[in-house]
């Protein structure tokens, strides 16, 4: 039986061709081979390099002409069979971007009611049709190419809402792709939706959230629009929903305040949201049925569907996101959106590689995909039409929705030009808007100095990053659950916690890792990894409820007194659990959900958030950015058991002034503390108390505790 022959073809430069034949041996067969051009055209070549190695015969063809991208080439061997010129590999060619590179700013659907214009970026595809169906009425239409490899047509009629896909043929194949600039998709992301956004800019408020805040006045509260409102144990009407979130007037089962009033009350300034962009995983209609956080991203401009009311019409979930946004804004309340621009779900079925193989995911010096995301891919960020695409996207958000800023999900893998361009972009149109991610140094292929992590933290002045040096001071390796942290018990962490409480940005045992504390983004507890209730459970498994959840309180005292950006989980202030479990993000709903039982019944918890939010918003020292200007103004004292005394001199405390003690005590054991001047009590974590109580000298500190006190006059406190 006679070995199959098999026959490829890919291009090597613009004016050679390298071609492969499979199970033949004989030389003579190159004079059966024919190149053509979009079938019909015959090309002039000439064989300048022959191999002919184990049945594989290697053949180099150089073309009088250069290849014409958007034309398909055939190779056709005579009696033997045909291939495609495969030319991918043009993406990596000099000449690609100064050909192709493409600036403008009308890719995807614009829609008038007259007609609808569609564009879409493919420059090595020979053919690119549109599939569109509005009701009953379907068509198959041509694109024509345009400039830089752009494939446009325009659609006459009113098409909003009318769902459509491309049909995109590269080096002879043909595959079916939605479109990257689409602005929303159809069930469970089916098609892509043309959309009449002048529906949704019409939702516009003269009344934006406060463009004065700083960062380091924010305090941000992480949440998943699905996490906040699921649990049925409160009266929110549409449970897991953008509109979910902002329902007024919701209560707990027992009357305490739940959703949107819940956050409103805590005295937060931002929410950050867990991706809300198109993801995979999870049926728009039937959402309890599976779970996803949303890090499967699909789309880079779609709003994901499970979380609308009205998923069917493709619109319905930017008029909601749209409600939900300006509703958080009247409760003063910015919108920070986690943003996942690092990576996408299934790389080699999604729609950009459908439509550019090989060109938006970056590859290691071997050629193979780089995987530092860990999700099968990186997004080629360093490529100029993934750059602006990210860009794009960013900027949309912003304008469309007014939303005040963006956490980036695996920072460390976009490079610092996107970053640089993407803010700048954004600055100018909302001058207010805060960045941060997690800036963790991941192996990718882009040199160090282009890589927006901790590290180039000092090159990166405006932007912040996750403090994970704060976060395992506080409470111990995240990825050591067995690990006692300062407010586990581990007493020798003392040291650290002075440097992490002045925003790692001067040396004390380590080095600064910021410029200034603004760049600090001070954590103990995120979506990822343990709940700081589970990880303290961990490493401290002798101990009972509470004495755990003191040691959550102290944790949420200290997040709220350091320099820096405060940011608190949801459910941290309560010391939620998910049950000991670690990555939940398809967990289903009882392992992420916000446990409203729970505040109900840690409602103290609660208060004592609010007291601490509400202090700081008090203290005055917290929005210098510069430490040079205050660091001489703080003393440190270690006491017994790892206790600290932190003196700041002359602080101003809303009306009142004078010199501000933090006095933290970790350990199980009672501590006395003599002051040589009389102070009140500002906060504790036995609630509020804003100096209505009695100076004193002399000072009890309880085991695992926390106090604030302010320096007073004693004759005008004690009447004298």
């Amino acid at each position: 039986m006679k070995a199959p022959v098999f026959i490829s073809s890919k291009i090597m430069t613009l004016r050679k061709i390298e071609v492969l034949i499979f199970g033949i041996s004989t030389k003579s067969i190159k004079n059966k081979i024919s190149l053509f051009k979009d079938e019909k055209h015959a090309v002039a070549y000439e064989i300048v390099e022959e191999r002919n190695e184990n049945k594989v015969i290697r053949l180099t063809l150089k073309l009088a002409e250069d290849i014409v991208f958007g034309s398909a080439y055939e190779v056709i061997v005579s009696q033997v069979g045909r291939a495609f010129v495969d030319v991918t590999d043009a993406v990596d060619f000099d000449c690609f971007e100064e050909a192709f590179n493409y600036d403008g700013d009308d890719l995807g659907p614009t829609y008038t009611k007259e007609y609808t214009d569609f564009a879409l970026w493919a420059p090595l595809a020979s053919d690119v049709m549109i599939f569109i169906k509005l009701g009953d009425k379907q068509a198959i239409k041509q694109l024509r190419r345009s400039e830089k490899g752009v494939y446009r047509i325009r659609l006459q009629g009113d098409l909003e809402n009318a769902a459509y896909h491309y049909l995109v043929t590269n080096s002879g194949v043909q595959r079916i792709a939605k479109d990257p600039y689409a602005k929303s998709v159809t069930l469970n992301s089916e098609y892509s939706a043309v959309i009449n956004l002048d529906n949704v800019k019409k939702m516009d408020k003269k009344v934006r959230f406060n463009p004065n805040i700083s960062k380091l006045e924010s305090i941000i509260y992480e949440l998943s629009v699905r996490d906040f409102t699921i649990q049925r144990s409160n009266d929110v009407l549409a449970h897991g929903k953008f509109l979910g979130l902002v329902e007024e007037n919701r209560l707990t089962l027992k009357g305490e305040k739940a959703g949107l009033d819940y956050l409103s009350d805590l005295g937060i300034t931002h929410v950050q949201l867990l991706p809300v962009l198109d993801f995979a995983g999870v049926d728009d209609l039937d959402i309890r049925q599976s779970y996803n956080w949303g890090y499967d991203n699909i789309s880079f401009f779609a709003l994901e569907g499970s979380y609308a009311v009205d998923p069917i019409k493709p619109s319905a979930r930017l008029l909601e996101f749209k409600e939900m946004v300006n509703k958080l804004h009247d409760k003063k309340l910015g919108v920070i959106l986690d943003v996942v621009y690092n990576h996408v779900f299934n790389y080699e079925n999604s729609d950009l590689e459908k439509i550019v193989p090989s060109y938006f995911f970056r590859r290691n010096n071997d050629g193979e995909i780089s995987n530092g995301s860990q999700c099968g891919n990186d997004f080629a960020s360093e490529r100029f039409m993934g750059r602006k695409l990210i860009v794009d996207s960013a900027y949309y958000l912003v304008e469309m929705f007014d939303v005040d800023g963006f956490r980036f999900d695996l920072l460390g893998l976009i490079d610092k030009k996107t970053i640089d361009e993407l803010k700048t972009k954004i600055l100018k149109i909302k001058p207010s808007a805060i960045f941060y991610g997690e800036g963790w140094n991941i192996l990718t292929p882009l040199e160090e100095k282009e890589k927006v992590t901790i590290e180039n933290a000092f090159i990166n002045p405006d932007f912040s990053f996750f403090n994970d040096t704060f976060r395992d001071i506080i409470k111990g390796s995240a990825f050591d659950v067995s690990q006692k942290g300062y407010i586990g018990g581990e007493e020798s962490y003392k040291s650290g916690v002075i440097y992490s409480m002045l925003g790692s940005s001067y040396k004390t045992i380590y080095g600064p890792r910021f410029l200034s504390p603004e760049q600090s983004i001070n954590y103990v507890e995120c979506h990822d990894n343990h709940t700081l209730f589970d990880k303290l459970v961990a490493s401290n498994p002798e101990e009972d409820e509470e004495t755990i959840l003191k040691r959550v309180r102290l944790g949420n005292a200290l997040v709220l007194l350091a320099l820096g950006v405060p940011f608190i989980h949801m459910g941290q202030e309560i010391g939620l659990t998910k049950y000991g479990q670690n990555n939940t993000y398809n967990f289903l709903d009882r392992f992420n959900q916000m446990d409203y039982k729970m505040v109900e019944r840690r409602q103290e918890m609660v208060q004592e958030l609010k007291s601490l939010i509400a202090l700081r918003k008090m203290i005055t020292f917290y929005k210098e950015k510069e430490v040079s200007k205050i660091l001489p103004t703080f003393t440190f004292a270690e006491l017994d058991h790892g206790a600290l005394v932190i003196k700041k001199e002359n602080a101003v405390v809303g009306k009142l002034k004078g010199d501000l003690l933090f006095v933290i005590n970790p350990s199980t054991e009672t501590l006395f503390y003599n002051l040589k001047d009389y102070y009140c009590l500002l906060s504790a974590y036995e609630g509020e108390a804003l100096c209505d109580l009695v100076s004193t000298r002399n000072l009890t500190i309880p085991p695992i505790s926390y106090r604030v006190l302010l320096k007073t006059n004693p004759k005008k406190e004690r009447g004298k």
